[in-house]
This record gives C-alpha cells, sequence and structure tokens, in this order.
C-alpha cells in the first residue's frame, strides 16, 4: 500500500463535524493550552462521528501511545479493534509512522492539526482519511492526550469531497 500523507490549517477541512470539534475543543480549552479530558464528553461531538473517533493516551516519559478509545466503524474500517493497544501494534507500517508523526506535531505544537491521507489498498480502491487531532493536557503543560476524529472514504465515491482531495494533495506536487 502507498500513502501519502499531508497537513493543512484544520479550519480547511471540509468536514463540518471536524470544524464543530475545533469549536469545541476552543470552547472547552478556554484560558489553557489544551482542554483537560474531564473537560471533553465523546457525546458532545456529531453522533455520526463517533464511531470514527479515537482517543489516544500518551505516556511522556516514553512517548508510548495507547488507544484510550477506538469507534466502532474504526473497527469495521481497519478490521480490528485496537482498544488498549499501542500505535505501535498497527499493522501497516505507512499507516503507524503517519499516526505517530501526527501524534508528535500534536504533543511538540499544542495546536490541533489536520492530516489528510491518499493511499492505494491491495484491492486497487482508492482510500482517503482527513484525521483532526485535538490535543489534550491534563497539567496544564504536557500534552498527554489526543482525540482524533477521522473521516474515510474508499475509492472516489464521495464526490463533494473529490475536489477537494485533488487540490489539496495536488500541493504536494
Amino acid at each position: 500500500m502507498n500513502l501519502r500523507s499531508l497537513y493543512i490549517k484544520p479550519s480547511e477541512s471540509p468536514i463540518p463535524s471536524h470544524l464543530r470539534g475545533i469549536e469545541y475543543w476552543e470552547k472547552q480549552r478556554a484560558d489553557r493550552i489544551a482542554p483537560r479530558w474531564s473537560d471533553i464528553s465523546l457525546l458532545d461531538f456529531d453522533p455520526a462521528i463517533i464511531p470514527f473517533i479515537n482517543v489516544m493516551d500518551i505516556d511522556p516519559r516514553d512517548n508510548i501511545a495507547r488507544y484510550r478509545f477506538w469507534g466502532t466503524g474504526l473497527t469495521e474500517t481497519f478490521d480490528r479493534d485496537y482498544t488498549n493497544a499501542e500505535v505501535q501494534q498497527l499493522a501497516h507500517s505507512g499507516v503507524k509512522n503517519a499516526a505517530l508523526a501526527g501524534l508528535e506535531k500534536a504533543i511538540e505544537e499544542k495546536q490541533p492539526n489536520c492530516e489528510v491521507r491518499e493511499f492505494l489498498r491491495s484491492t486497487g480502491l482508492v482510500g482517503r482519511q482527513i484525521i483532526l487531532r485535538l490535543p489534550l493536557s491534563d497539567d496544564g503543560d504536557t500534552i498527554n492526550r489526543t482525540v482524533n476524529l477521522c473521516y474515510h472514504e474508499m475509492g472516489r465515491a464521495n464526490q463533494s469531497t473529490a475536489m477537494f482531495f485533488e487540490k489539496v494533495l495536488a500541493r504536494e506536487g
């Protein structure tokens, strides 16, 4: 599987639930660098996106990331429930490396990030993802968790986002 990955401004996401997720994160953050986990309720997100959310716990001592929550839609997409699994256990090395890079970006920048991915699966279908990562900090200094809102489409089935992907991925040139 070939994987292309690049970042856009979170506000450029064409996914309405991502934009509402950013608004929610900002509201819950208040005057802190990021909201605390206790400030977040997954039930406050759009019901349609909840199955495509994952929550990653990050141990800052060794930068091990573990999936605290893995939505049912992600289980269907990846054919595996990664709840309680470490990111390093992701089956495909390209996806694993992209996930770790996005996580590192959220830890360093202490801001949401939005990753656009395009990949070719062995079935020949082009798959696309847009992942919005919302960092959390329980101590007000260290990012120790992220809430990740994932959008997936297989092939070019969703024409409403096809032009978006083509435009953004053309930036990589």
